[in-house]
């Protein structure tokens, strides 16, 4: 922005490209549930119940570096930009299961037992790697008014994902670190400068 000589303010700059490059720390976190309820159809939820709840967190640091390259005109501008990373995952799952039995041996009163819950918790650590894509695009209506839009997709490998972590046999349940998730979507946005 430049300052006239009569008070007001105009944008000066000559159009083209500017590119422009970054490299830093980055964290990112992801969790997740999974709840599985089980219930019988001929008896009511308090005689015979199993529920198997699945929590899991990964927690990624690492480096990341990008860039981005930007046109800019007077009254519009376009930008893509795009990151890569290399991360630790410190992930970890918490599986949670009860149940209850009832008891057969008094058809009217049955006696309900209440299983201990099965509480397992696994964490490992495995390199992810995440990449990051968007365009931006942005136009001046005046110098106090921006409108800005853009489309942003992230994709992370190397994840403890809740659905990939049911097994029905708990004692040889191993944390699985090897899921993958892509994250996109739209982005808008009014800028004012006073």
């Amino acid at each position: 922005m430049v300052a006239m000589p009569d008070g007001s303010w105009s944008r000066q700059l000559a159009s083209g490209y500017a590119p422009s490059y970054f490299i830093g720390l980055r964290y990112i976190s992801s969790q997740e549930q999974l709840t599985w309820l089980s219930r019988r159809n001929d008896l009511s939820v308090d005689e015979y119940r199993g529920d198997y709840l699945i929590d899991t967190t990964n927690d990624l640091l690492g480096f990341h570096l990008g860039g981005d390259v930007r046109l800019q005109y007077k009254n519009w501008q376009g930008t893509v930009r795009g990151k890569v990373g290399s991360h630790v995952n410190f992930g970890e799952i918490r599986r949670f299961i009860q149940s209850n039995d009832p008891r057969d041996d008094d058809p009217v009163n049955p006696v309900i037992v209440f299983n201990e819950p099965l509480i397992n918790i696994q964490a490992d650590e495995v390199m992810a790697v995440a990449l990051e894509l968007g365009f931006h695009s942005a136009y001046h209506v005046n110098p106090n008014i921006t409108l800005r839009t853009g489309y942003e997709m992230l994709w992370i490998n190397g994840l403890a994902l809740a659905p990939q972590q049911l097994t029905f046999e708990t004692s040889r349940a191993r944390i699985d670190l090897g899921g993958n998730v892509f994250y996109h979507g739209l982005t808008t946005g009014i800028e004012l400068v006073w």
